[in-house]
């Protein structure tokens, strides 16, 4: 600041820069384009007209540059701000939200976790060590994150099934990640082979283009096949002829049968009378709850049976067996 002996004051200030701009107020502001060391001159005149004058070097720094990088931009998972100003000489640093009030931190770094999708700015202010400010602000979309999820199914060992994904998700997909018992796939609707029955663990992490995870897992099952078996009695005979059949079937939860003479049934254990004399072929087919089927086919003869038998003998034969039990053989002559 200029001073004046007692009963004088300034009248006129005069200001010159190196690139040749004036001004001729008692203060003013000048930006200057590039670093570098400047000379400044100030020259007053009292209202006296006394004159004098002073000249001043300003040393102008580069300037701060500030800059942070952030990554996560999810709901749900904590986001990290960090600062990543090029300048060493950073004293102080103010982070501040515009979807939140006051002074966030004055740390090198933060973490805060967002659980709504929101878009704000954020703002970073920096101090170097001779006292320059500046301030770096940029525009942050939170984005919602996916909820993963896939159809629960079952299936029948020997076969094969294909995992349908249905992950609700605002964002694009763009990574499925599936591990089905110890087999993986990156497919989005991936197919594995069922070699035996059991549970088997299944789990599904999705991956959007912003970034954002989310995974689920459940367990598949994987029931055995249906073996289709009957007995009928009796074996033969002459029309009409009433038929049980008894069913041997294993894994089984429904069953269809077909008599060969025009007639079905799905009762588990049915009957059916054969009214004309013929070959028939009586087949079942066994499902189980999931549709898996199998099928057995036999033949029963309808015919007169006139023959005149005599059962002259029977002799049975048994041979122990290592478990204890024993195997045997029934021999019988007939005569007629």
């Amino acid at each position: 600041a200029s001073t004046i002996p007692v009963g004088d004051t300034i009248k006129n200030w005069w200001w010159t820069l190196p690139d040749c701009s004036t001004a001729a107020t008692k203060n003013f502001t000048h930006k200057f384009d590039s670093v570098g060391t400047y000379p400044v001159k100030l020259k007053v005149t009292s209202a006296k007209g006394c004159v004098d004058s002073t000249l001043a070097y300003i040393e102008v720094f580069p300037s701060i540059n500030p800059s942070f990088v952030f990554d996560n931009q999810c709901v749900g998972k904590p986001t990290v701000f960090k600062d990543s100003t090029g300048s060493l000489s950073i004293t102080k640093r103010i982070w501040k939200l515009t979807n939140t009030p006051g002074v966030i931190t004055d740390s090198t770094l933060f973490t805060k976790t967002f659980f709504a999708p929101d878009s704000f700015d954020v703002i970073l202010e920096v101090t170097n060590a001779i006292g320059c400010k500046d301030t770096a602000r940029k525009t942050v979309i939170i984005y919602p994150a996916p909820v993963a999820n896939f159809i629960d199914s079952s299936g029948c060992v020997g076969s094969t099934v294909t995992l349908q994904q249905s992950t609700v998700s605002a964002d694009t997909v763009v990574k499925y990640e599936w591990k089905f018992g110890s087999a993986t796939s990156k497919f989005m609707a991936p197919t594995f082979s069922l070699l035996d029955t059991g549970k088997i663990p299944v789990s599904l992490k999705v991956t959007t283009s912003k970034g954002c995870v989310d995974s689920v897992s459940k367990v598949f099952k994987t029931i055995a096949l249906p073996k289709a078996d009957f007995l009928f009695t009796p074996f033969f005979g002459e029309a009409p002829l009433a038929v049980s059949l008894h069913n041997q079937s294993l894994n089984a939860t429904s069953y269809a049968w077909d008599f060969g003479n025009g007639e079905s049934a799905t009762d588990k254990d049915p009957s059916v009378t054969y009214l004309s004399n013929d070959t028939f072929n009586i087949r079942l087919t066994a499902l189980n709850e999931l549709g898996c089927a199998d099928s057995v086919a036999k033949k029963i003869v309808v015919i007169p049976t006139n023959a005149d038998i005599e059962l002259l003998n029977v002799n049975i034969q048994k041979t122990p067996l290592s478990n204890g039990n024993f195997s045997s053989v029934v021999i019988a002559r007939y005569a007629n």
